[in-house]
């Protein structure tokens, strides 16, 4: 029960701030005030991570399945089977389903350490 609750906890925080940034909500002045409240700022929370943690198969040199990470535009466009991000609902998002899934053949990262609580 904890493993599952702690996966959707993960997720929700992942899905929060993606759907912040793709709100276009994050101006440099609410960002400094988000930092300051504790709040997920796209900038500082989620780009590092996508970068470290996507963007080698996800990115701009290597975008598999034709989805990027790297770019917002692209990231919500999604990839030859569709959007992976759905603004706002977590359970809807293919990118969410992905890094909290238990079963080795669909999830993200495919290879190496899965995302921590906090990311």
């Amino acid at each position: 029960m904890r493993r599952a609750r702690s996966g959707w906890l993960r997720g929700l925080a992942l899905v929060l701030g993606i759907a912040l940034w793709m709100g276009g909500l994050l101006t440099t002045g609410w960002r400094s005030g988000a930092e300051a409240q504790g709040r997920v700022d796209f900038e500082r929370d989620i780009r590092p991570l996508l970068l470290a943690r996507c963007s080698g198969c996800h990115g701009a040199e290597r975008s598999k399945g034709q989805l990027r990470l790297d770019q917002r535009e692209r990231a919500l466009r999604g990839g030859v089977s569709g959007p992976v991000i759905v603004p706002g609902n977590s359970a809807g998002s293919e990118l969410i389903r992905r890094v909290t899934s238990r079963e080795a053949a669909e999830q993200m990262p495919p290879t190496g350490e899965r995302l921590s609580e906090r990311e």
